[in-house]
């Protein structure tokens, strides 16, 4: 257009003459490179045939003139990339363009009467201009470049594509990253006006100026502003975008920004969506970093409530997602699935184990402490346990390697009869299975029908004298489940008592195995030095409660308890409440 206006003033034709007078786009081209009258630097402008390639968008701004005060005064002549769509800095000095003037405040028109001159007269090189963002700059050379058939330097993925492509390139990434949410942000009018492109320009030469990850911010955003309860599929986070990607960019050139997509849903897409839908590659389906609850399940065979617990301990990353039906699903990180994988199966669950040696599972939760030290409780009382699969194989491989024993005798009892019909407690069991697994107690044989622990075979004099010898032992000496027994508290107490070095205890060889043991002599000096909060309460009848904050009260503290040191039973040291007891009876 500023070379028409230059031909038309030599050839004393109006600028209203010209336009009627305007040739074809394919005149145009080679009257371009004919033309003496045109600067050197766009005597290489490119046919501009390819915008019938461009989905319907010209690359050129017509309506308005734009132009660099400073450029304009130096050279005298309109540059051909001051009309280039978007190019809204000037590709030689980086300035912003100017479209309007700063005198009358008219939009610059093309029907003026010079070249130079504003409408109203104003010299358009007295107009003051100011440096655009370098990126907006780099963006506006590249453009530039393109539409003269130069060398390009890429800005992003810019370098092949055309004049055309890549206006409708800018177009995209620009209005969709200065959008504020709306659905079709393409929509827009008086797109050739600067103070309509400008937010365009700037958000698009951010995104290809840091490619890729400027791409990947702007897919943030994008999905940031979308309602959130239809964050959890692809067209409602990404609305208009996504159909753009695969409807309106469909075009092979495009190839490059639909792969830049699939990459960032397959590190970072936390929604699911089915095998049906065509638009991704498969390979994103396969590469997903985040995936549905269901195929993890798959993955690792567990059950729906061992990969939420594996969610809750931190070991797999896990989100919780809304559909827009309000329907929660979860969805886990693929890579922690990968890496937990190999070590899911190493612990079983209560329920795995009980099944697999044939015990009721309120008996093995029992048991365990005993029986397997190694099993862990996730949490307080009621939580998960964990018992390691090797400690259930040792069980198999021992019962492999014992020999049926055929028929029935009334010498022998199977262990399944004595769990269903002899007096013995969980915590007499449990010492049995301790010593059947450590190889103090060796059964018979097992029975041919019964596949489970169930089925050892044991002499039942073979029983009674282990139990003789387990449960009465040597004279003078308590193993830790009879001295609370003793005491009349539970098992983990006495333990306690132990742990913290209020109870004495001895070191005492069994077979291949050590265990402690308490003397008659320990405890009855623990009796004389100790009393139980709890036999406290009973004598003042109040509440252990009451009674703590009695003796709180007289500055007389507990040596162990709940909130002190795990211990479930207050006890306080008989000397410290010497003084202090016919006052404490009176009180009662």
């Amino acid at each position: 257009m500023g070379y028409r206006f230059r031909l038309a003033n030599a050839n004393l034709l109006s600028s209203r003459e010209l336009v009627e007078l305007q040739p074809s786009e394919e005149e145009e081209s080679f009257a371009f490179a004919d033309a003496g009258l045109m600067d050197d630097s766009s005597s290489e402008v490119a046919s501009t045939h390819e915008c019938q390639n461009s989905g319907g968008i010209s690359p050129w701004v017509t309506r308005w003139a734009r132009f660099c005060p400073g450029c304009l005064a130096a050279r005298g002549t309109w540059h051909v990339a001051w009309e280039i769509l978007f190019a809204d800095a000037c590709a030689t000095c980086g300035t912003w363009l100017i479209d309007t003037c700063s005198e009358c405040g008219m939009r610059l028109s093309w029907h003026r009467q010079g070249l130079l001159h504003c409408g109203c007269g104003d010299l358009l090189i007295s107009q003051s201009a100011s440096s655009a963002p370098r990126a907006v700059a780099q963006l506006s050379a590249i453009l530039a470049a393109v539409a003269m058939g130069r060398e390009v330097v890429e800005v992003g993925p810019t370098g092949s594509l055309t004049l055309s492509q890549l206006v409708r390139l800018i177009r995209l990434l620009g209005s969709y990253g200065a959008s504020d949410g709306q659905r079709s942000p393409q929509k827009m009018r008086a797109i050739d006006r600067l103070e309509t492109s400008w937010p365009i320009v700037c958000a698009a030469a951010e995104v290809l100026c840091t490619w890729p990850n400027g791409f990947f911010m702007l897919l943030d955003r994008l999905k940031s502003l979308s309602p959130e309860n239809s964050r959890g599929k692809l067209v409602g986070a990404f609305g208009g975008f996504y159909f753009a990607l695969y409807k309106g960019f469909s075009h092979a050139a495009f190839d490059f920004l639909r792969r830049a997509f699939e990459d960032y849903v397959a590190a970072n897409w936390t929604g699911a969506f089915a095998r049906r839908n065509t638009r991704l590659a498969a390979s994103v389906l396969d590469d997903l970093s985040w995936i549905p609850a269901s195929r993890a399940q798959g993955t690792l065979g567990v059950s729906r409530s061992r990969l939420n617990a594996l969610v809750a301990e931190g070991k797999v990353k896990g989100e919780l997602r809304l559909s827009a039906k309000g329907r929660k699903f979860l969805v886990v990180n693929k890579a922690d699935v990968s890496a937990i994988q190999p070590l899911v199966h190493e612990v079983l669950s209560l329920e795995e184990a009980a099944r697999g040696l044939g015990l009721k599972k309120t008996r093995l939760q029992v048991m365990l402490p005993i029986i397997c030290p190694e099993a862990r409780q996730r949490g307080d009382r009621g939580s998960r346990w964990d018992i390691p699969s090797s400690w259930m194989e040792r069980w198999n491989q021992s019962l492999e390697v014992l020999s049926p024993v055929a028929g029935s005798s009334c010498d022998n009892v199977s262990l399944r009869q004595v769990l269903r019909y002899w007096p013995w407690t969980d915590e007499q069991l449990a010492r049995l299975f301790a010593d059947v697994q450590a190889g103090r107690m060796v059964p018979i044989g097992r029975s041919p029908d019964q596949p489970d622990i169930g089925g050892l075979q044991f002499e039942k004099t073979q029983l009674r004298d282990w139990f003789s010898y387990a449960f009465h032992g040597r004279v003078g000496e308590l193993t830790i489940p009879q001295t609370a027994f003793q005491l009349d508290v539970k098992q983990e107490v006495a333990y306690a008592l132990v742990r913290l070095g209020l109870l004495e205890t001895s070191v005492r060889q069994v077979g291949r195995r050590t265990e402690r043991c308490v003397s008659t002599a320990s405890l009855e000096k623990f009796r004389q030095l100790y009393v139980f909060g709890r036999d406290l309460a009973r004598q003042l009848g109040r509440s252990p409660k009451a009674v703590a904050a009695l003796l709180a009260s007289h500055d007389i503290s507990p040596v162990s308890g709940p909130s002190l040191n795990s211990c479930r039973q207050l006890l306080f040291e008989r000397a410290a409440l010497g003084a202090y007891l016919p006052f404490l009876e009176n009180s009662s």
